[in-house]
């Protein structure tokens, strides 16, 4: 049912915009798409405009949204488990602030193009985390509470470094583009960009899926996942390890939507 759901809402993105397209159109779009792959020279049946429409604005961007959705969704449900908490949100860590500080800062110093502003956020927010697991690692006890108050430390930090490069920034052209960016959208997705990085989000969300019965123990708590057997600490580094890269990819091709 949630599949077919998915399928249907897949679809109906595909055909709806300022261009609609009828569904059968769109099935037929996709069809040749496919006998392309293994028939470059079949007919396209006049659909030239709609293989445009669909194939380099609209597909991308759907499989986009749902591949983010997926990753943020099951990085989210993860770190609540995790951190036995529902209100735990997958930027706990500081990841998205993160992501956001590296794109700010990749259009404040070389301008706005795409993979560069993709490979920052990608790469700060993972160091947002690696930092917030540094400061809760040597706190005293090194508790799941004093890594959730780093990564509250690590999302402010950058948070106020993130209005400092907004404050500093070219009113005109600059500013707004950090603006836009920071609010998060899918408009500017390309199927190079979706390339770039479904391989992480794909990789960390199989990776959690992989692990959903250690995680569902490790959410009943230290002492139980011990006593059944669960490496706690090995499981619950390599869960959050997935679920950041996860978010990280996904908050640096869509901005901060979490």
């Amino acid at each position: 049912m949630v599949a077919a759901t998915l399928a249907g809402t897949l679809l109906l993105s595909l055909c709806l915009g300022r261009y609609s397209i009828a569904p059968q159109r769109v099935l037929l779009v996709l069809w040749t798409a496919v006998q392309d792959l293994f028939l470059p020279a079949s007919t396209d049946f006049g659909l030239q405009t709609e293989r445009t429409v669909v194939l380099s604005v609209r597909l991308p961007r759907a499989v986009a949204a749902m591949l983010v959705g997926a990753g943020m969704a099951t990085s989210g449900a993860t770190l609540q488990g995790l951190f036995r908490n529902p209100l735990v949100s997958p930027g706990i860590l500081g990841v998205s602030a993160g992501a956001g500080l590296g794109a700010s800062l990749a259009i404040l110093l070389i301008g706005y193009r795409a993979w560069i502003i993709q490979l920052s956020g990608f790469a700060f927010g993972m160091g947002a985390v690696m930092l917030a697991m540094m400061i809760g690692g040597y706190s005293k006890g090194r508790s799941m509470l004093m890594m959730v108050l780093a990564g509250v430390i690590v999302g402010a930090l950058a948070e106020a470094f993130i209005s400092l490069a907004k404050f500093v920034a070219d009113p005109e052209d600059t500013l707004p583009a950090i603006v836009h960016w920071l609010m998060g959208s899918l408009a500017s997705v390309t199927a190079v960009s979706l390339f770039r990085v479904a391989p992480a989000i794909l990789i960390g969300t199989a990776t959690l899926l992989a692990m959903r019965w250690r995680i569902n123990v490790l959410s009943l708590g230290d002492s139980e996942a011990t006593t059944l057997g669960v490496n706690v600490t090995l499981s619950r580094w390599i869960a959050i390890a997935a679920a950041t890269v996860s978010t990280a990819a996904a908050v640096s091709v869509a901005g901060v939507v979490g």
